[in-house]
């Protein structure tokens, strides 16, 4: 990861505590801090992957390859279709 400062993701674990879905919180703690960052930017945030590469010093491709294996990951362990589990979070 090319972010040098690690308190970029501390604000992630406030917004970890908020979510009340038990099997989803399970799934995302199991996440990296670059890929939860990468979810909770598009999903809680609303945020395009252009905006999410640049929050991560990275690429778009490469942007876009975290979002994608982060989701592939959320849904190997979340038994519901993961579209319900996240839809409430789009703004």
């Amino acid at each position: 990861m090319k972010m040098q400062d690690a308190e970029n993701f501390d604000f992630f674990d406030e917004k970890l505590a908020e979510i009340e879905d038990p099997e989803l919180l399970d799934a995302l703690s199991e996440l990296s801090a670059e890929s939860q960052l990468a979810i909770y930017m598009r999903f809680w945030e609303n945020r395009s992957i252009s905006e999410i590469a640049r929050r991560l010093q990275v690429s778009w491709e490469r942007a876009d390859r975290i979002l994608t294996t982060a989701l592939l990951d959320l849904r190997r362990q979340i038994q519901r279709p993961l579209h319900d589990v996240l839809k409430g979070f789009a703004a």
